[in-house]
C-alpha cells in the first residue's frame, strides 16, 4: 500500500508545529449539526457559508472535513444544484475544505436520516462535486462496503484520488484482517484501491457492530506501525459519542470513555493529556516520518455530536475553542 501513497500538500490553513512537523486541526461539518430534534435539523440544513466561516473564526479550526449533509452550506459551495453548475469558490472557502467523508447513511437508514444526509452512493457523487468545486484533490474517508462495481476503487470509477478508510472491526472481520499484521492490512487495502488509513479514536476501540465482543488488535500494536509507514494522513478525534448508544451492538464501555474524554478536552490540556484518546493521537504524531520529500502533513479532525456538548452546559463555540486549545498545547508541549 505504501506505493499508493501520493505526495500531498494540504490546503493553506492553520498549522501547529511539532518539532518542525506540521499538524492541522479541523472540524467535521457534522459537529455543527443539531440532529436531536426536527427543529435542530431544520436549523442545521439552513446554516450557510457565512455562519460556517464564523464558527472557524471563533474556534481556531483550520477548516472542515465535509460530510455531505443536505442544506445551504453545500448548496452555496456547489452553486445552483438544479442546473448542476459549479461556481469558483473564493480563496477562503477553497482553503476551508480540508477533507471529505462519505455518508454513513444507507438505504436502510430512517427517512429523516436520509433527508439530512444522502445515502452512500449519492453522497459519493456529492463529494466528487465538492472536490471539483474546490479545484484540487482532498482526502476522503470511504467505506470498504461501498466499493464501486468491480470491487476496487480506482481514480476512474470514483474520481477521488485520495481514498482513506477507518480501522473498524466490522470491516476487518469479514476480510480476515482482525489478527493480521499491519503490513498485510495495508497491502490488502491497497489491492482494493485504498490509499491511506484514517484511525478514529472511538471506532478503533469499540466492538464490531456486526459481531459483539470482536475487537481490533490493540492500537499500540498497529498505529505506530501504520504511522511509521507513512500510511496515516488524518486522525479522527471522536469525543462524546453518546449518540452511539442506540447503535447495533453498542459498546457502552467505550462510549462512556469517549464522554469522559470530551469533558477532559474541554477542561484543558493537562486533563486531556491523561486520556487514551490523546495517547492514540500522540502515537501517530510521534511515529509519522518527519523528514523526506514525501512526509505527510498530519490532520486531526474532531467529531463531536452537538448534543454531547449541550449536556456539558458550556457554550458551543467556547467548548470547541477549548478542544482546539487542548490539542494544540499538547502538540507543542510533547
Amino acid at each position: 500500500m505504501e506505493k499508493n501513497i501520493r505526495e500531498y500538500t494540504p490546503p493553506a490553513g492553520r498549522f501547529y508545529s511539532r518539532g518542525g512537523f506540521d499538524v492541522e486541526i479541523g472540524s467535521a461539518t457534522g459537529n455543527v449539526a443539531d440532529l436531536s430534534s426536527m427543529a435542530g435539523k431544520a436549523r442545521s440544513v439552513m446554516a450557510g457559508v457565512e455562519s460556517m466561516r464564523g464558527f472557524l473564526e471563533e474556534t481556531g479550526y483550520a477548516g472542515w472535513e465535509v460530510h455531505p449533509m443536505r442544506g445551504r452550506y453545500l448548496a452555496e459551495l456547489l452553486g445552483a444544484a438544479a442546473t448542476a453548475r459549479f461556481f469558483e469558490l473564493d480563496t477562503i472557502e477553497k482553503s476551508s475544505i480540508l477533507s471529505t467523508h462519505m455518508s454513513f447513511t444507507s438505504a436502510n437508514s430512517s427517512l429523516i436520516e436520509r433527508l439530512v444526509m444522502p445515502p452512500d452512493e449519492q453522497s459519493l457523487k456529492t463529494l466528487q462535486a465538492v472536490e471539483r468545486a474546490a479545484g484540487a484533490p482532498r482526502d476522503m474517508v470511504v467505506y470498504p462496503d461501498a466499493l464501486p462495481a468491480g470491487g476496487v476503487f480506482t481514480d476512474e470509477n470514483s474520481t477521488i484520488a485520495r481514498r482513506g478508510v477507518q480501522h473498524a472491526a466490522e470491516f476487518w472481520g469479514p476480510r480476515g484482517l482482525i489478527d493480521a499484521e499491519p503490513e498485510y492490512v495495508r497491502y490488502y487495502l491497497g489491492t482494493i484501491g485504498v490509499t491511506h488509513l484514517v484511525p478514529d479514536t472511538f471506532h478503533y476501540r469499540r466492538s464490531s457492530k456486526s459481531d459483539a465482543g470482536v475487537y481490533l488488535r490493540p492500537w499500540q500494536e498497529v498505529l505506530p506501525n501504520d504511522a511509521a509507514a507513512g500510511a496515516i494522513m488524518e486522525v479522527h478525534l471522536a469525543l462524546g459519542r453518546s449518540d452511539m448508544l442506540t447503535a447495533e451492538a453498542a459498546d457502552h464501555q467505550v462510549i462512556a470513555k469517549s464522554v469522559q474524554e470530551l469533558k477532559a478536552a474541554v477542561d484543558g490540556p493537562e486533563a486531556f493529556r491523561r486520556t487514551e484518546a490523546w495517547d492514540m493521537i500522540n502515537a501517530v504524531v510521534e511515529h509519522t516520518p518527519k523528514t523526506g520529500p514525501e512526509r505527510p502533513k498530519l490532520r486531526i479532525i474532531t467529531e463531536v455530536p452537538r448534543a454531547a456538548i449541550d449536556d456539558l452546559n458550556i457554550p458551543f463555540e467556547a467548548a470547541h475553542a477549548q478542544m482546539v486549545h487542548s490539542i494544540a498545547e499538547n502538540l507543542r508541549a510533547a
